[in-house]
């Protein structure tokens, strides 16, 4: 599964357009168990960005909610803020569906600069944690 997600996020251009309509977008979020929340509104909860959108694919119609092929969930509200602005209701996106699935489709194809921090972080951990074990 986690091949097959990361050769997704990899597909940039090679999938096929439509045009499609945001039909909603708003930042959820959540209390993470066991924090105390304090005066900053960002502190003990963690966010996502909720974007609905529709398009049409040979004469069917589809709805998603995948911005990127992953979930990006964090504690930074502004920065999902800033991407629930970016997408209005009624604004008109470029749709990037999978041409034998369309149900699967994004906004944003490719692999973020996170993710590729995030992996890089994992290699790196690993390989340390390997290296430990071996030398001991």
């Amino acid at each position: 599964y986690p091949l097959r997600r990361q050769r997704q996020m990899c597909i940039r251009d090679s999938y096929p357009t439509v045009e499609g309509t945001i039909m909603s977008g708003v930042v959820g979020g959540s209390k993470l168990n066991n924090m105390e929340v304090g005066s900053d509104r960002d502190r003990g909860y963690v966010f996502t960005t909720l974007i609905k959108y529709t398009y049409f694919v040979n004469g069917k119609t589809y709805f998603s909610t995948k911005i990127k092929w992953h979930r990006v969930d964090s504690s930074n509200y502004n920065a999902h803020s800033k991407t629930v602005k970016r997408y209005p209701i009624g604004k008109k996106v470029k749709v990037f569906y999978n041409p034998t699935k369309p149900q699967l489709a994004v906004l944003e194809p490719g692999v973020s600069l996170e993710s590729f921090f995030w992996v890089l972080f994992c290699v790196v951990s690993v390989s340390f944690i390997t290296i430990f074990i071996i030398k001991s």
